[in-house]
């Protein structure tokens, strides 16, 4: 039978393999990705992790000035993983809550979900210049989601569904593929999706 086993203490960060398009690298996490406070060029605040993602060389963060409406300002940040350098900003997108990120290897785009109240849209930038490229709405506005994944096996996106525990198949087109998939309500709150060759998590 299966036994419950106390949480493990946390630990201090210890240097991990990190592969990269130079190989693979020893970093110290801790340092690494210390993301500092963002104040962009009209003065805004920019201090909440929002969502992240990476290609292998560089790392790509929301920070968000903490302002739940239409109104907030995100600032998607890209740091060289090898240094910590901060190398390219793109200021004042307007998420309200930017919840997710993910990068598609075959377009060399960053996806960034939008999220509270306008959760129907995604943002598309050039991973390369992090200029804006196009906002995709979901559904004509139908389809609202708090994550997103891309899947390179089956060359479609994962989406977590908002207000529940349910998640759908899109084209790369956005569209929606098949019906939605039901998940179990387990109580916990969620928080991300991705997927594998086999699985999605």
């Amino acid at each position: 039978p299966e036994t419950t086993r106390p949480p493990e203490i946390p630990t201090e960060p210890t240097p991990s393999k990190h592969i990269s398009a130079h190989g693979i690298l020893q970093v110290n996490m801790e340092e690494i990705f210390k993301i500092s406070d963002y104040t962009d060029s009209n003065g805004v605040h920019c201090r909440v992790v929002q969502g992240g993602c990476t290609d292998g060389t560089y790392y790509y963060v929301g920070l968000n000035n903490g302002i739940k409406t239409s109104d907030s300002v995100t600032a998607i940040l890209k740091y060289e993983i090898a240094t910590g350098t901060l190398v390219k900003v793109y200021e004042d997108l307007r998420v309200a809550h930017c919840n997710d990120m993910e990068y598609n290897k075959d377009t060399n785009e960053i996806l960034v979900v939008h999220n509270e109240p306008e959760r129907w849209f995604v943002s598309i930038f050039d991973a390369d210049t992090m200029e804006r490229k196009r906002v995709v709405t979901l559904g004509n506005g139908a389809i609202e989601i708090y994550s997103l994944a891309y899947d390179p096996y089956e060359q479609c996106y994962w989406v977590g569904l908002s207000y529940g525990f349910n998640f759908a198949k899109l084209d790369l087109n956005f569209n929606q593929i098949g019906e939605i998939y039901i998940g179990v309500n387990t109580g916990y709150v969620k928080q991300g999706i991705d997927c594998d060759d086999k699985y999605i998590y």
